[in-house]
């Protein structure tokens, strides 16, 4: 029987498809990513209490490889195809590389569901992961020169927020041990199923809104995508073979090594990329090369950009706040509004005039959205109001944010 908190991301998913007005708001999602992380952390710490940490260290040492390794081998892979520039095979590889959480979890889940037992250190391993695939992509796209800051990219490689959660979590769990925990295993080792079902349909909700992406990519590119966590599982089997892991943490590996696939906001897997949390952020760690074509002066400048919709509609100030709240029921999570003034069919329009003014209406979101909005409008709108409402491609930095 399917896991019950796999029909939650299935009916997050198939409610997007069907259009409906379901949405969480996002405060719940950042609090229940905080909890997934804290749990987690708490969890690896208490088991870590009740063993030695000396042989953790050739462990380590054996991960940071893999992550290494699978990063080389993606961006190899991408370099190959052609279909990459340097940077852009760079950026997608340290993804590759990288590790999610969320996926993290519902091994987790599973493995408990089943009562099957893992290694504490495995915690351990989804933190220490990240590091290298960022490295690695950073030098691969820019090499090493006296522009790298190197400061702020240990900052936020080693200070970022999950990475922060995990590793403290594993502090507060090692220092208390099983009995200190005991008083707060209610909120979070009792919830941690419910709190995963909830974070699972809000990621059902976001694949369903970009699952129109898949139709603009290339077949080599959606291949890769399909393909290359099938062999970072294998590395990730490999490796856990090698460290003569339990069968739960050979399973948890293979698992952890293809899931930064799962945070990939590039061009491969934006589908699943949406706010999917890796370890370290939202989407593209922000140390990683922006990926793109500016250059600024003698010193060329890499940007990451990715493509939106832009929707743009004028129309008449009476009905503006009909509108938006039509917006917010459409799922837009933002807009900008501003006066307009202008002539047209309908004569000359004066924003100074409030019965005659007219507003324009600004949405940036990815395209099968805009078109939604867009039929709505002419359905609702353009019979009876002065509307114009056109579609613009766009690149946009910072797409978490739309």
């Amino acid at each position: 029987m399917i896991d019950v908190v796999v029909l939650f991301f299935l009916f997050g998913l198939a409610a997007g498809l069907a259009r409906s007005e379901l949405k969480l708001p996002g405060a719940l999602y950042e609090s229940l990513s905080l909890i997934l992380l804290l749990t987690i952390g708490l969890k690896g710490g208490e088991g870590l209490a009740q063993q030695a940490l000396g042989p953790l260290v050739p462990q380590l040492g054996a991960v940071i490889l893999l992550g290494i390794a699978q990063t080389l081998i993606a961006f190899a892979i991408l370099r190959g195809m052609g279909r990459l520039g340097r940077a852009d095979a760079a950026a997608t590889a340290a993804h590759y590389g990288s590790v999610s959480v969320a996926t993290f979890a519902v091994g987790i889940n599973w493995l408990m569901t089943r009562s099957i037992a893992f290694e504490p250190q495995m915690a351990i391993f989804l933190a220490v992961m990240e590091v290298p695939a960022i490295m690695v992509g950073i030098v691969l796209a820019r090499g090493v020169g006296r522009q790298t800051d190197w400061r702020l990219l240990a900052h936020e490689t080693f200070l970022g927020k999950g990475v922060t959660l995990l590793l403290g979590g594993m502090a507060i769990g090692w220092a208390a041990g099983p009995e200190g925990l005991a008083p707060i295993k209610g909120l979070f080792f009792d919830l941690f199923k419910g709190v995963l079902a909830l974070f699972l349909l809000e990621m059902g909700l976001i694949v369903s809104r970009q699952a129109g992406e898949l139709r603009r990519r290339g077949v080599s590119i959606v291949a890769f995508g399909l393909l290359m966590p099938l062999l970072s599982a294998l590395l990730g089997l490999g490796c856990g073979m090698v460290l003569g892991l339990s069968v739960g943490g050979l399973t948890l590996l293979a698992t952890l090594a293809p899931s930064g696939a799962a945070s990939q906001p590039g061009p491969v897997a934006r589908c699943r990329a949406g706010r999917d949390f890796s370890v370290q952020h939202h989407g593209r760690h922000p140390a990683l090369p922006l990926v793109g074509r500016a250059t600024r002066g003698s010193h060329p400048m890499t940007l990451s950009t990715e493509k939106r919709t832009l929707l743009t509609v004028i129309t008449e100030a009476v009905i503006e706040q009909t509108l938006l709240r039509d917006l917010d029921r459409l799922g837009v999570r933002g807009y900008t509004v501003s006066d307009a003034r202008g002539r047209g069919s309908r004569g000359v329009r004066d924003a100074a005039w409030e019965e005659a003014a007219n507003i324009r209406i600004e949405v940036i979101c990815p395209r099968a959205q805009a078109e939604e909005v867009l039929g709505h409008l002419q359905v609702r709108y353009y019979a009876d109001y002065a509307m114009v409402a056109f579609l613009q491609d766009i690149d946009i930095l910072r797409p978490e944010k739309f």
